[in-house]
């Protein structure tokens, strides 16, 4: 038997490069995090605090869906490969946004203590860094 054959399958089983494991590797923790961003934003939705935190929220879910859209979804033809280079770099402008907002949250959120502002800072501000670094370094998909 050869190595990299699976017999179950009866084909050989593709070897990836260092550089296609750190894409997969870093895409997928980009979504996960996206996902835990969606998450708290449905989490603030269900319960605001005041009536600006239920649109807030939404814009939350809204950047962490089109993020994990810029991430995951191919691009199958010229068309598509155009509207998923469009969709990247709206995904790259919001993820700004986001973090331009949450720096300032997270600076309101010191005032409470430095464990509060330390959680805010993971949830906030870890998935559009690891998305903008998945986007930026593999653009291509």
């Amino acid at each position: 038997m050869h190595p990299g054959t699976d017999v179950a399958l009866g084909r050989g089983a593709e070897r990836a490069s260092g550089r296609t494991r750190t894409r997969r590797l870093l895409r997928g923790a980009a979504v996960l995090a996206n996902l835990t961003l969606f998450l708290a934003g449905l989490y603030f939705e269900a319960h605001p605090r005041d009536r600006s935190d239920r649109w807030s929220a939404a814009a939350v879910a809204a950047v962490a869906v089109i993020n994990s859209a810029a991430l995951s979804v191919p691009a199958r033809d010229e068309q598509g490969e155009r509207l998923m280079l469009r969709l990247r770099r709206v995904a790259l402008i919001l993820n700004t946004l986001l973090i331009a907002s949450a720096i300032v949250i997270v600076a309101l959120a010191a005032e409470r203590g430095p464990r509060y502002a330390a959680f805010h800072a993971l949830l906030l501000l870890a998935p559009p860094l690891v998305t903008m670094l998945a986007l930026r370094r593999y653009p291509q998909g």
